[in-house]
């Protein structure tokens, strides 16, 4: 994806995001802050075109906090051993499962093509 493949153009630019988040947390939050409501509007805007199914409006905050978490959890892991599209998907498949109660067995292939 574009986003990826910018990180690896320019890996010191996720490194100085991460790092404001420390080193300026006021600055940090206007950023996320702005970020967070851009996110939220373009959510909306899907749901009302039709692109996103099965979420009630008051659920798309939360969705954008879970889309957030998954995307920040890929972008500073694929530092650490890359990405695996498909590990990824997997992961996250089972954790969800696991979080409503699906019974999983670990030996078990992932649903996943």
């Amino acid at each position: 994806s574009l986003m990826f493949s910018y990180q690896k153009k320019f890996p010191f630019f996720f490194k100085i995001l991460h790092d404001s988040e420390v080193e300026t947390p006021a600055g940090w939050k206007r950023f996320a802050d702005e970020q967070s409501a851009r996110h939220l509007e373009a959510l909306s805007e899907a749901k009302a075109r039709g692109e996103i199914v099965g979420y009630r409006d008051d659920q798309l905050p939360e969705l954008r906090r879970f889309m957030s978490a998954v995307r920040r959890g890929m972008v500073f892991g694929s530092f650490e051993d890359g990405l695996d599209g498909k590990r990824i998907l997997e992961t996250y498949d089972t954790f969800l499962r696991q979080a409503i109660g699906y019974p999983v067995d670990a030996n078990e292939p992932a649903a996943i093509d």
